[in-house]
């Protein structure tokens, strides 16, 4: 018995001392501007669903990796393997996640940003007035057309959902509870681990 509380306390005390000796540097920061996602590539307008097919709500949303890949593409491979992503909200408070969390390679249901809530149109006809650019009106009336439905491993909509699902806050789809989403994220931060 001793015996064993001892090898736990020497393996407790290895890998804490692994823990404190790393550190964290800053290799990119990432301003976050809801005006100048909106015009990414990447941007779906979404409707996130509970299991039991509730709406939780319409937004347009971007996968976290679509906001870093061209940065991760910059760094070198073997120092890309040691990369996590810190994000900060407007208050300061911060989540950190790994590339696991965000790259739809990997993970079913990647991380994402919620840019801004949308509307659902439910007329059956569309009216147009006569512009100039037919394309551009056709584009802006169907903004709010759903593109993409995500049925996220959520049983019911609580309040901490709710709270959970507004503009500028990142979800981790594949947590089923709000346990990791930041709200009012204004900066993302990509940090590589290193050993002192």
């Amino acid at each position: 018995m001793i015996r064993g509380l001892t090898v736990l306390l020497m393996v407790c005390v290895v890998c804490s001392s692994a823990v404190y000796a790393q550190q964290l540097t800053t290799l990119q920061t990432i301003k976050l501007s809801q005006t100048e996602l909106l015009k990414a590539k990447g941007v779906i307008t979404t409707e996130f669903l509970t299991k039991k097919k509730k709406s939780i709500g319409q937004f347009d949303a971007i996968n976290v990796h679509d906001i870093v890949a061209a940065y991760l593409e910059k760094i070198a491979e073997p120092i890309r393997r040691r990369v996590v992503f810190i994000a900060e909200s407007e208050d300061g408070t911060k989540q950190t996640f790994t590339l696991a969390d965000i790259r739809p390679d990997i993970s079913p249901l990647p991380a994402i940003l919620l840019l801004r809530r949308t509307i659902t149109i439910t007329n059956d006809t569309l009216r147009l007035t006569d512009t100039g650019n037919l394309r551009s009106a056709l584009d802006h009336a169907l903004g709010g057309v759903i593109v993409k439905r995500l049925h996220l491993p959520i049983q019911d909509i609580t309040q901490d959902i709710s709270n959970a699902f507004q503009p500028m806050s990142i979800i981790f789809p594949l947590d089923g509870k709000p346990i990791r989403t930041l709200s009012n994220v204004r900066t993302l931060y990509i940090c590589h681990i290193e050993n002192k």
